[in-house]
């Protein structure tokens, strides 16, 4: 009997298979496994997975790379669906079960679909701030989303706070179960993938009725915060953000993921003006109650959303931080219409300060309509990005807002220490090449004059020994 569906990545290239209860399955290089994996820091025999208790196990079978689970190197883990570990450099990740086990872990898009018609659920509750959750004390509530409400939480047995993600309790019970099940599987998901643009998720449980996810806290803000209270980025400051959002989506495209909610309020903008992206799901689809504003054409057309529709979201996302608002807004319907009748209007004239290369990189490149015209992937979009701030930094485009970032501040001072590390060492070579030049001319002047004397002792008996002060052989002293 199959107990679930799984999926083996490596450089956006996935191999699927299946385990059931009665055979174990081993990943390796060797042809004798069941799954052949192509990834060369891959050992013969890997490891394998074996049903136990009902649950998928992964036993390490003495690799010389072992296992990585929830960033963390073990002989063994048990995966729960949407989790996932490292063998090498592929991710293995339990994406599906069968359909008779779907009551208790129902997908994602199951609570999407029966909220379509009715939007968001009115009447969802949420706990209170001031009580106690699972060992953690609420303190105060930092953001609503869609489904949940997030609080700054204190440990009650520690120091520090974090946020706390907890899912609003649906009255209808049927909903509830399934919207706690996708919750719990997007958890998992973001949990798997640690990076450090990422946003790390410290852990999940349940506090019956409610289901949680703890959250790391960063030093910033989010930026659906920040526009919120009519604060725009600066080129200065959007294109290192930029960089580690579309780095954050190569890691997980890299994983075979598809982001899926790239928007102003999972994207934050910390103090020292590096990113994190937030909310990864185990699958790219708009939830219902979520506003349509930052989804590709091809997405609110229902078709499949790929990786590059992560970049038309990043898209949005840059156009809304440059200008205040992003390109088009409205229901599904009007948005779709507006995305297909006219381009978004141009960033100049928002704000002359926005470099004309940045302007065609977001609205030419990221927000095209077909997928096939915007870069192909992540990490192409990457390279595009660094010809825009190569344009910057040469002075074909010009950037005028008044400050940088810390973090391109912190970036010009170690440019800064490298050059005059550079100018110290340059100065030094020429003083040794001077010195050695110096030291060829005086031999070459030595040798003349030495050859000079022995000719003039040869021709005309001139007495060397005498110029010296010395007795010649044979004589006295």
């Amino acid at each position: 009997m199959v107990i679930g569906q799984l999926t083996a990545t490596l450089h956006g290239k996935t191999v699927r298979f299946e385990v059931n209860a009665d055979v174990p399955v081993v990943l390796g290089r060797s042809s004798d496994c069941a799954v052949r994996l192509t990834d060369p820091k891959v050992s013969r025999q890997h490891c394998q997975i074996v049903v136990a208790n009902g649950r998928l196990r992964v036993v390490d079978l003495g690799s010389s790379q072992g296992l990585v689970h929830r960033g963390e190197r073990c002989a063994e883990c048990e995966i729960e669906l949407g989790d996932g570990f490292h063998v090498g450099q592929t991710f293995v990740r339990f994406e599906s079960v069968q359909e008779d086990r779907a009551v208790a872990t129902a997908a994602p898009g199951d609570a999407a679909a029966s909220t379509e018609a009715g939007g968001a659920d009115v009447g969802a509750t949420e706990p209170e701030v001031g009580k106690a959750m699972a060992g953690y004390q609420l303190e105060d509530v930092l953001g609503r989303s869609d489904r949940c409400t997030v609080y700054r939480a204190r440990p009650r047995d520690g120091f520090g706070s974090l946020a706390l993600k907890v899912l609003r309790l649906s009255p209808q019970a049927d909903r509830a179960t399934r919207e706690r099940a996708a919750f719990e599987v997007d958890v998992r998901t973001a949990a798997a993938i640690v990076d450090p643009r990422l946003l790390r998720v410290l852990g999940f449980g349940r506090a019956e009725p409610w289901c949680f996810a703890a959250l790391e806290m960063v030093p910033g803000k989010s930026l659906a915060a920040m526009l919120a209270g009519g604060q725009r980025l600066p080129a200065s400051r959007l294109l290192p953000l930029l960089r580690d959002l579309l780095g954050a989506l190569d890691v997980l495209h890299e994983q075979g993921l598809v982001h899926g909610g790239v928007h102003p309020g999972n994207v934050f903008v910390l103090d020292d003006g590096s990113g994190r992206l937030a909310d990864a799901r185990a699958h790219a689809r708009l939830r219902a109650g979520e506003a349509p504003t930052f989804a590709a054409p091809e997405v609110l057309a229902g078709g499949p959303a790929g990786s590059r529709a992560d970049l038309y979201a990043l898209g949005c996302v840059a156009y809304a931080a440059l200008t205040g608002a992003p390109p088009f807004v409205g229901t599904a319907d009007e948005v779709r219409a507006a995305q297909g009748a006219q381009k978004p209007g141009p960033l100049s004239a928002r704000d002359a300060s926005i470099p004309a290369a940045l302007d065609r990189l977001v609205r030419e490149r990221l927000l095209a309509i077909a997928p096939t015209d915007r870069p192909q992937s992540a990490a192409d979009a990457l390279v595009e990005l660094e010809d825009v701030e190569d344009g910057v930094g040469n002075g074909s485009a010009r950037v005028t807002a008044p400050a940088a970032s810390a973090a391109s501040a912190r970036r010009d001072a170690i440019e800064q220490v490298g050059e005059g590390r550079r100018r110290q060492a340059g100065r030094a070579t020429v003083v040794a090449a001077t010195l050695s030049a110096q030291a060829v001319v005086f031999a070459i002047h030595l040798v003349a004059a030495a050859a000079l004397l022995v000719l003039a002792k040869a021709i005309w008996g001139f007495d060397l020994y005498a110029l010296f002060g010395v007795a010649g052989p044979g004589g006295k002293g």
